[in-house]
């Protein structure tokens, strides 16, 4: 009777995270516009954000990031630097402050279309036990042959695929094990480079 009443407790507990995600109210910025990112340039304008809303963690923070550029964000941990990323694909939204993509404020677009437009690549990498060419098409389930080869060959995969006796068709184990960790972001970013994502 104890073991089932434990068992009874976490089962509780479980339940009531689930009736809090099933109650958090809809996500924002839902709309029919039309989305369309011309260069996908993107500029924060004095945002200010905290998670917590008297300890801003971003303040006042003004940055451009032009598209076709490579641009880096330094600094120690906990300064901000996932918070740019999740502000710019609108988990949060900002105290004050704009976000700006092309001259518009990213808050008037559809936010889904607007995900659909930015590709992350995260530091933990996620594969699946599938093959290399399952695993890079991810990113476009309706990629082509083509695709898949030129979203390899540009984040250079290609000379690693080449190597396995299978190429494309080699199973790669339950989170790429058979792949070294610098083959696995390389699989990774050609997974989101297939779509052609303006961000």
């Amino acid at each position: 009777l104890s073991g089932l009443y434990v068992s009874f407790q976490q089962g509780l507990s479980i339940l009531r995270r689930v009736l809090d995600i099933l109650d958090a109210p809809a996500e924002v910025g839902r709309s029919n516009r039309v989305f369309t990112i011309p260069r996908g340039e993107v500029v924060f304008r004095a945002v200010r954000f905290g998670y917590d809303l008297h300890r801003p963690i971003l303040n006042s923070v003004n940055l451009t990031l032009e598209r076709g550029r490579i641009s880096a964000v330094v600094g120690p941990t906990g300064a901000g630097k996932t918070t740019l990323v999740n502000l710019l694909l609108r988990f949060y939204e900002p105290i004050s402050g704009q976000v700006l993509i092309d001259g518009e404020e990213f808050s008037t677009f559809d936010v889904r279309a607007l995900r659909k437009e930015i590709a992350l690549v995260e530091q933990d990498i996620r594969l699946f036990s599938g093959t290399i060419r399952e695993n890079i098409a991810y990113g476009k389930l309706d990629a082509t042959e083509k695709e898949v080869e030129a979203a390899a060959e540009a984040m250079n995969c290609a000379e690693f695929i080449r190597r396995f006796p299978r190429g494309l068709d080699t199973r790669i184990g339950s989170g790429g094990v058979q792949l070294s960790g610098g083959q696995k972001q390389r699989v990774a970013l050609a997974r989101a480079v297939i779509r052609d994502p303006k961000i």
